[in-house]
């Protein structure tokens, strides 16, 4: 009978050591998880920012163009007018 208790005991023990070593295998599997995961999330960050850089130098560089091309007419239109004189350095 003391026996089996001790044969039984052992298998818990077995049992409980390879549940052990399977929690502990899969809180490393979790914590390596959460480092890629911090990694991607700054990734996806640092990729937003630049995004927002882009659309407001391109928000800049259109108005700046805008601007440019409006000021064109303008002149061109005040040139054909005779409004202004259009002179040339040779």
């Amino acid at each position: 009978m003391i026996r089996y208790l001790i044969a039984a005991l052992a298998a818990c023990l077995v049992l409980i050591y390879g549940g052990w070593s399977h929690i502990q295998g899969q809180a490393k599997d979790l914590a390596d998880a959460k480092d890629r995961n911090l990694t991607l999330e700054r990734a996806a960050e640092s990729r937003r920012n630049t995004q927002k850089l882009l659309a407001q130098l391109d928000t800049e560089h259109t108005k700046a163009l805008t601007d440019a091309q409006t000021a064109n007419n303008r002149l061109r239109t005040a040139v054909a007018t005779g409004a202004r004189r259009l002179s040339v350095k040779a």
